[in-house]
């Protein structure tokens, strides 16, 4: 029974929240539930949980961004065709680098 109010209550409680944001918010507000559900989260866990799980995304986010920065900085300067092999080696090094270090 508790189950069953706590999942019409985040219901209720998204619907209300989507009409009033724009669409990246909406996204986010049903990954949240999302997750919360399919964890089956309890009130308690869930306050443990996000805190985490947002710091997690924030770091994620900041590896992505650096990684796109140089390498469309290092293809702007020189243009994608007159990268040598060497230069396009090391930046797929350093893209793979990055993705190990988010995984």
């Amino acid at each position: 029974m508790k189950r069953i109010i706590y999942s019409i209550f985040l219901v209720f409680f998204i619907t209300l929240s989507v009409k009033a944001q724009n669409p990246r918010e909406k996204l986010r507000t049903f990954k949240v539930a999302f997750i919360t559900q399919e964890l089956d989260l309890s009130p308690e866990e869930a306050q443990k949980f996000w805190p985490i799980y947002n710091a997690y995304n924030k770091k994620k986010a900041a590896l992505r961004k650096k990684m796109g920065e140089e390498i469309h900085q290092k293809i702007k300067e020189k243009g994608k065709e007159n990268l040598s092999e060497k230069e396009a080696r090391l930046l797929l090094d350093n893209y793979m680098a990055i993705k190990a270090k988010e995984n």
